[in-house]
Order: structure tokens, then C-alpha cells, then sequence
């Protein structure tokens, strides 16, 4: 059997106001379990600065994803169909 790969992790939006919600979708073969880690940088619209990225490590497997935050942020599988997976967070 081959090993499960990540074709694609991508969010809705490329900027994020606090509040506003993240989707991110990851599409990949069918994974029996994968672990991708996917850094996000948040820049400040008013001052420019950019903090430290975010690492968000998700765990994918047959049945449902898993995904931690080195920031607060707590992501939530919302859909699964095939080997697309749909996790969601707020910024």
C-alpha cells in the first residue's frame, strides 16, 4: 500500500480580521493516518508587524482529523468527504 500524501491544504481567506472563522481544507489520499504541520503568519493590519507563525499540526486518519494550535485557536473537523477534510477555527 502506498503511503498517504497531502495534495492540497488550503484556508478560505488569505487575511483574517479577529473573530472572523477559518476554514481550512486539506485533500489528500486516503490517508490510514498522516500528521501535516502548516505554518500561518498573523500580520497586524494596523501596524504592519507580523507575530510569530502559528503551527497548526493536524492528524488525519480514516475516520476524522485532529488539529492542535501553538496559538489559542482550537480547530474543529466540520466535514469529511473522501479524503478532503474540513477543519475550522476562529482567528
Amino acid at each position: 500500500m502506498a503511503a498517504p500524501t497531502i495534495t492540497s491544504a488550503t484556508l478560505n481567506k488569505s487575511t483574517f480580521a479577529p473573530g472572523e472563522t477559518m476554514i481550512l481544507t486539506v485533500v489528500g489520499t486516503d490517508p490510514d493516518e498522516e500528521t501535516i504541520e502548516i505554518s500561518l503568519s498573523i500580520r497586524s493590519r494596523t501596524s504592519g508587524a507580523t507575530a510569530a507563525p502559528i503551527l497548526v499540526t493536524t492528524i488525519l486518519d480514516e475516520l476524522h482529523s485532529v488539529a492542535t494550535d501553538s496559538g489559542p485557536r482550537t480547530w474543529t473537523q466540520i466535514a469529511r468527504t473522501g479524503s478532503t477534510f474540513v477543519l475550522t477555527s476562529v482567528a
